[in-house]
């Protein structure tokens, strides 16, 4: 089914994140399992933020399957569809920006000008593409999911716009993460059954369950903005990079 197959997709990735990295564990048998080759407690942050991302991202489509028609649910996916294109656009500059802040925060040096260059070029990725999508709607679905999805023109564009806020906090995240703070995570938990409850309540429309999408995107990424900020005004150890 095309709604659980788009739903599922950031779902595969999280499991392809977690796995992969344990390939070089092979044949390794019950020597991987002591307890010295565990992952530290400053590993959990991640695992839980992404966790939380990925429910975040795909609990709209279980909504819209669980109170619609698979045919609606099918029009509904072709929108969700390009939006997770959007959605995963932006996200080489995730992986370059946690390993590059890593590495200066560890040697000192400041940061703060990372998350700018990666802001402006996840605005600048996931912000022309939603343009043009707000822009050409139908050639939008047409182009990702075929001229049988036109039901789904009317809320690709808002689709579109919703999970470029979700980019921008990926990228927000991802930089809280590699300063080794937990606030993306706890954030994206919270939001999650808010997420759900408004879904549910406005589960009679489809541009309203994106609105939803929207508005916790943009709410998750304004407090995890926050909790940056204030960690920021904390006067930092002699030594310590911004």
């Amino acid at each position: 089914d095309s709604a659980l197959l788009v739903a599922a997709a950031p779902l595969v990735g999280l499991l392809c994140a977690t796995f992969l990295p344990l390939a070089p564990l092979r044949g390794q048998g019950l020597r991987a399992l002591r307890p010295d080759a565990w992952p530290s407690r400053g590993s959990v942050g991640p695992v839980v933020y992404y966790a939380a991302f990925s429910v975040m991202v795909s609990v709209d489509m279980f909504v819209v399957k669980a109170s619609h028609t698979s045919h609606d649910a099918g029009q509904y996916a072709a929108a969700a569809l390009f939006g997770k294109i959007i959605l995963f656009l932006p996200v080489a500059v995730g992986l370059v920006l946690v390993s590059e802040v890593a590495r200066r925060h560890s040697h000192g040096e400041p940061t703060a000008p990372l998350l700018a260059v990666a802001l402006a070029a996840t605005m600048l990725l996931s912000g022309a593409v939603a343009a043009l999508t707000w822009a050409f709607p139908h050639a939008a679905v047409e182009w990702t999911s075929g001229p049988e999805y036109r039901d789904a023109v009317p809320i690709v564009g808002l689709y579109a716009l919703a999970v470029s806020g979700f980019a921008l906090l990926n990228v927000l995240a991802s930089y809280g993460l590699a300063r080794g703070y937990r606030a993306p995570g706890v954030i994206c938990l919270v939001a999650i059954p808010l997420e759900v409850c408004a879904q549910i309540v406005f589960r009679d429309s489809f541009e309203k369950i994106v609105l939803t999408l929207l508005v916790t995107s943009l709410l998750a990424a304004a407090g995890v903005a926050a909790a940056l900020w204030r960690r920021a005004r904390v006067p930092a150890p002699p030594g310590a990079g911004g």
